[in-house]
């Protein structure tokens, strides 16, 4: 496993992390082998259905992480019970991760309404209890896009209070870096006001999208902020097998993301990626994971790993070499059908 810094907080995570959407259940269960039928099914949760995680079993894909070098974890309160599974390993392996939880709701279904001071501290003393430690190495504002557009998002957060109480977070030593997840023309002005250490954009920039390519990585690399990049599979588009995503789209995408609105165009990408390398999916996912990473801007690259199996195979993927101009070239041209 190869390392980068986060940002300039001299922080150093491996180029591959583990997402906490993964543990929430949202691709499959998560259970022993021979479990009973009734552990194979799904449970409503909000707007999407999460699998049942047995956190003894999402174990072992934990520690086949740490032995591979994986030392990044991205979870939030809004993924079911991704954080009581996380606090299951991390209580007896805190030293060995870095831990980032997020604030506010998920943009889906919050509600725009700005948590309060008292509110926050709250989140996240509940979250540092489920994880079972006692400090955030990184807290994130959870989809700063539902607080407004682009610069008046970063304006309300400032001026509404929800920076101040980070700030004081960090002051009583529960929170480490602070940062903001969310859509790119929101991340931008929180880039360029300098008071962030990290953000998190997810379904930006993968082998079919690259919004953030022109704007929002220059600008992180300029101002020294740390990139976490989700949804190099694009949600599971590029994982071999798009029909249990697209069986699904509405639970996977907003209605503002281009899979959601472009449905078929990018289907199309997938089937010519996939011809590219021969129908093969782990050598799509492969491909997946060496594109993202050959973006300099990109910090750690979160996946929603849920099996042993899955981590050895992200991390060998990261251990090959950043693909060249020429290759990126040819890759995009394939999935573009020239």
């Amino acid at each position: 496993m190869r390392y980068r810094t986060l940002g300039k907080s001299g922080l150093r995570v491996g180029e591959v992390g583990i997402g906490g959407i993964g543990a929430a259940g949202k691709y499959g269960p998560i259970v022993p082998p021979g479990a009973s039928p009734d552990m194979l099914q799904p449970r409503d949760y909000n707007t999407v259905k999460l699998f049942q995680v047995v956190p003894e079993t999402f174990a072992e894909t934990m520690a086949c992480a740490s032995s591979a070098g994986m030392n990044f974890v991205d979870t939030a309160p809004s993924y079911g019970d991704s954080e009581l599974v996380f606090g299951q390993y991390l209580k007896d392996h805190r030293e060995q991760w870095l831990v980032c939880s997020k604030i506010g709701m998920c943009g889906n279904w919050g509600d725009s309404r700005m948590p309060t001071r008292d509110e926050i501290f709250e989140q996240v003393r509940n979250s540092l209890s489920r994880l079972q430690i006692d400090r955030l190495d990184l807290l994130l504002i959870h989809s700063l896009d539902q607080y407004g557009e682009q610069q008046a998002a970063v304006d309300r957060v400032r001026s509404e209070g929800m920076l101040d109480a980070m700030h004081e977070l960090q002051q009583a030593n529960l929170v480490g870096l602070i940062g903001a997840s969310g859509q790119v023309p929101e991340l931008i002005p929180a880039v360029q006001s300098g008071v962030f250490d990290a953000v998190l954009t997810y379904n930006s920039f993968n082998l079919l999208v690259q919004d953030a390519k022109e704007t929002l990585f220059p600008l992180a690399r300029q101002m020294g902020t740390g990139v976490i990049l989700g949804g190099a599979f694009y949600q599971g588009l590029l994982t071999g097998n798009p029909d249990i995503v697209l069986k699904r789209k509405d639970e996977f995408f907003e209605p503002t993301d281009p899979a959601y609105y472009q449905t078929r165009e990018l289907v199309a990408r997938v089937e010519r990626l996939t011809e590219f390398v021969d129908h093969d999916a782990t050598s799509l996912r492969r491909l997946a994971l060496r594109f993202a990473l050959s973006e300099p801007a990109v910090s750690v690259l979160v996946t929603g790993m849920s099996r042993p199996q899955e981590a050895v195979e992200n991390a060998a993927a990261a251990e090959l070499d950043p693909m060249t101009e020429a290759e990126i070239e040819t890759v995009m041209a394939v999935a573009a059908g020239k």
